[in-house]
């Protein structure tokens, strides 16, 4: 399974980047340089940015009743 963002960076300014599954992309931080020859550049390094796991959402101590 595909991860849902992938890391990578900008060919045209070489800034942070990701791509979501849908094939968009974007700058990670701060505006897009604006550059229409700018494309996708996924990263060689496995692992050098990870997702964090989903938030637990169970109550596990439940408060008293209202």
């Amino acid at each position: 399974m595909r991860p849902l963002i992938e890391p990578g960076r900008c060919s045209a300014c070489q800034q942070r980047a990701e791509r979501g599954r849908s094939g968009a992309w974007w700058h990670e931080r701060g505006a897009s340089c604006g550059r229409n020859t700018a494309r996708f550049e996924p990263l060689d390094e496995p692992g050098q940015r990870q997702q964090t796991p989903p938030r637990d959402r169970q109550i596990r101590t439940p408060g008293r009743d209202r």
